[in-house]
């Protein structure tokens, strides 16, 4: 209706609602916004970030046990960060003077996930995300820097057993 918008969402959505909302009006301008205080100089923190919950699982029945787990492995060396970031070099990116830049002329994140399937569900354990800022809006790549601000600090998860 090109009025007002609020979401709470995952940030990435600033380019996701920009991009295509800046082809019918190019002034439209989702940002980042700070979370409110509840009260008077109150703690501004985001929802959800006092934990994880979430990672990869290997059945126990499986019978390659020992060539998953060099396959996950691989995921936290920097070869397969870099192979999980950014594809492979000279295919889906190049390296200019130690800075990587994505040559498929991809016009954001989700382009660039469509196209190569990289950054989808369970692709990835260690990530550069660095790869998706090179294709996000300056409104983006700031919502990234100021987000952390308000982050809580992480807890750990009681185990949940009789103990």
């Amino acid at each position: 209706t090109d009025r007002a918008f609020v979401t709470a969402d995952y940030i990435s959505r600033v380019d996701f609602f920009n991009l295509p909302m800046r082809k019918q009006n190019p002034q439209y301008n989702l940002l980042f916004m700070p979370t409110p205080a509840g009260w008077p100089d109150g703690p501004q923190k985001n929802a959800y970030t006092q934990f994880l919950e979430n990672g990869i699982m290997v059945t126990t029945t499986s019978k390659k046990i020992k060539e998953i787990m060099h396959y996950m492995d691989f995921f936290y060396s920097e070869e397969g960060k870099t192979l999980v970031s950014w594809g492979k070099a000279g295919e889906t990116y190049k390296d200019d003077n130690g800075k990587k830049q994505f040559t498929g002329g991809y016009t954001d994140v989700s382009d660039m996930r469509k196209k190569t399937g990289l950054s989808t569900d369970g692709t990835y354990t260690w990530f550069d995300y660095d790869a998706h800022l090179s294709l996000s809006s300056p409104e983006l790549q700031d919502a990234y820097e100021q987000a952390p601000k308000y982050d809580s600090e992480q807890q750990p998860r009681p185990a949940m057993t009789q103990e």
